[in-house]
């Protein structure tokens, strides 16, 4: 099959509204994640930490419990780490 055979260009026609319909789902998908505007915790401590320091700033902020989780997950955090040091040196 060459690419301006008759078999070609049916394909094309009839794959064109798959695609179509593909982009359509892309950018609606992307569309609604940006509307969500839903935030989970950061992967990374520097994540978390910029996340903890957002909430702090701004406490009123409605963000479903995301800046209050982070600045408790951060303190568990380090003292988990002041606990291991501690072990370590003793």
């Amino acid at each position: 099959m060459q690419g301006s055979s008759p078999q070609a260009m049916s394909l094309a026609r009839g794959i064109q509204p798959m695609l179509r319909e593909l982009q359509d789902r892309c950018h609606r998908a992307v569309a609604s994640t940006d509307r969500s505007d839903q935030r989970r915790p950061a992967h990374t401590v520097e994540g978390k930490l910029e996340q903890a320091q957002r909430w702090l700033a701004n406490p009123g902020l409605d963000d479903n419990g995301l800046g209050k989780f982070i600045c408790a997950n951060c303190a568990v955090q380090a003292v988990s780490l002041v606990y291991a040091e501690k072990s370590i040196y003793s």
